[in-house]
């Protein structure tokens, strides 16, 4: 009977420990790799050092560049502890997200200033172009064909997009 005990208090073990691999744990990134990978030191000592660790944005094909130090939260996808993940818990220590992957132009947004140096390339024809003041009740059109060339003067330093 001390056999069975023994057998089944050692599968219960084993059993339990698994399970420990279905939770998540915080801890702080220590290097990132040129893939984006990442090594953590968990928080807690009963889980070891995870290396070459994913980082899962949610986003397929995004890359996120963080500081030494951040705080991630790390599991094991299906309970395996050859397949961990890292997911951020704070945008504080990101110093960049490319999406489509890894090194694009910074990301412009609505409103951002737009420098023209010269019309070279987008052909505007007349009547294109409407500047308005309701305040004074003025509508002007332009009454030649207009042809613009711009580029961003600045666009998001954290988000990057691939084209």
């Amino acid at each position: 009977m001390s056999n069975t005990l023994a057998f089944v208090r050692a599968l219960a073990s084993v059993r339990l420990a698994r399970l420990g691999l279905f939770a998540l744990y915080a801890g702080k990134v220590t290097a990132q790799r040129a893939d984006g990978a990442v090594d953590v030191l968990p928080d807690s000592p009963l889980v070891p050092v995870a290396t070459n660790v994913p980082v899962r944005l949610g986003i397929p094909g995004a890359v996120v560049r963080v500081k030494t130090g951040t705080r991630v939260q790390l599991g094991f996808s299906g309970g395996s502890p050859r397949a961990p993940f890292a997911y951020l818990v704070s945008a504080d220590d990101v110093i960049s997200v490319s999406l489509g992957g890894d090194g694009g132009r910074p990301v412009a947004c609505v409103g951002d200033a737009v420098q023209a140096p010269g019309p070279d390339d987008l052909p505007i024809p007349p009547g294109g172009i409407v500047f308005t003041n309701v305040a004074a009740g003025l509508s002007l059109t332009n009454a030649q064909p207009v042809t613009l060339k711009g580029s961003w003067l600045r666009g998001s330093s954290k988000v990057l997009a691939v084209s």
